[in-house]
């Protein structure tokens, strides 16, 4: 906010590109308790921001957020568009990276497309994007923006009745480049990676190290661990038919990590070890598709979510997922980027997205979004263009 004063002035001319909520930030609060939490699902369109939130009280457990912003205002936006964020069990897991400017190399990794979690390509480029479904209901949250016909990023937050929710990530991506990299790097440096054949040792992009290059033939699973009293992880399941190019490395970590290991001026501190990160990097054909699957989870919620990427027949545009939890708990999610009957596991959308919650095998609700039509059994719903809806019943007895 100083930063913002310095440049535009205590007063500020109506009718600007950009308007400043201006508040003296060198006054002293009142009270020391801050703003409330956040509880419920926003879309801020003026932004370029949807965050999802299960909506938990007293404080929420989770929430994720799509940014499909444009890059303006050009000496504050970073190159991040499509960037996604994670916060779950009480920290931040897949994070949104700040905005410390020492030492010098931090603040260049910090402007980099590499540096967030998004696709590299996608991310340098100057649009904005577009919001394309936006359905909360109280069984689930759906959202996707993007540039309709080029790209766009999916996002479901599936609610289970018990424990932290399921996240969907689905990242489709097309362009002139033979190939598109997704990117990411949970808040962690302890983490694990399977699915990946014939790792060997490569050079690294700077401010990256210690990069592994192999090919995942399939699935690939990426475990982070948390250094929390109730021991959280986030398991990442990135979900695939076909064999791609996986690069393993480490990258800096966020501000306040970097803060606490340097000095006013940008030395290093005495004896301080820099906390670096599992940074992941998945290169696939164009036009590609990235599925991405998050299980947060702790003590409290164990981390029990098995993952598949089920073919959808006649649709190879669409994207059907089967997500199966220990405590049986089941969701199918399909997703089309266009209007069109679609079929998987029982479940048939003709529209945009739609889910389904079994628990014990017996289904509890349908989920619709961007409207049309969506079956499971012998439930149905229906919704004009544009429109959402939801089905709901209760345990059977």
């Amino acid at each position: 906010m100083r930063h913002l004063r310095d440049v535009c002035g205590d007063q500020l001319t109506p009718g600007g590109e950009f308007a400043v909520f201006y508040r003296d930030p060198d006054a002293v609060a009142v009270q020391d308790s801050g703003e409330p939490y956040g509880l419920e699902s926003t879309h801020l369109t003026g932004m370029g921001l949807m965050i999802l939130r299960d909506e938990a009280a007293p404080k929420p457990a989770t929430m994720a957020f799509l940014d499909y912003g444009p890059l303006v205002p050009w000496n504050h936006k970073q190159k991040d568009y499509g960037n996604f964020g994670l916060w779950a069990c009480g920290l931040e897991m897949v994070s949104e990276i700040g905005y410390a400017h020492q030492p010098a190399w931090v603040n260049r990794w910090q402007g980099t497309p590499i540096a967030h979690n998004t696709v590299l390509e996608v991310a340098s480029q100057a649009q904005k994007g577009e919001p394309m479904l936006w359905c909360i209901n109280a069984r689930c949250r759906m959202a996707e923006a993007g540039l309709p016909g080029s790209n766009s990023r999916f996002l479901a937050m599936l609610l289970r009745p018990e424990g932290v929710p399921v996240i969907v990530d689905i990242f489709r991506v097309s362009g002139p480049a033979e190939v598109s990299t997704w990117a990411m790097h949970a808040r962690s440096g302890e983490w694990t990676v399977t699915g990946i054949d014939d790792l060997r040792q490569v050079d690294a992009e700077e401010p990256l190290r210690n990069a592994r290059r192999g090919t995942a033939p399939g699935d690939i699973s990426a475990t982070w661990s948390f250094a929390t009293q109730n021991h959280a992880l986030l398991r990442t399941t990135m979900l695939a038919t076909t064999p791609a190019e996986v690069t393993l490395s480490e990258c800096p970590p966020e501000e306040d990590e970097i803060l606490k290991a340097h000095v006013s001026g940008g030395n290093p501190r005495p004896g301080v070890e820099m906390p670096y990160r599992g940074h992941i990097q998945i290169k696939r054909p164009n036009p590609a598709v990235f599925v991405t699957v998050y299980a947060p989870g702790d003590d409290a919620h164990p981390n029990d979510v098995v993952a598949e990427l089920v073919p959808v027949e006649g649709r190879p545009d669409a994207v059907g997922v089967d997500l199966r939890c220990a405590d049986g708990t089941r969701f199918v999610l399909l997703h089309a980027p266009e209007a069109g009957p679609v079929t998987c596991r029982d479940l048939t959308v003709d529209g945009r997205a739609g889910a389904v919650c079994l628990v014990d095998g017996e289904a509890r609700w349908l989920s619709l979004a961007g409207g049309g039509t969506a079956s499971y059994g012998t439930m149905s719903v229906v919704a004009s263009e544009g429109s959402d809806a939801l089905m709901e019943l209760g345990p059977q007895r």
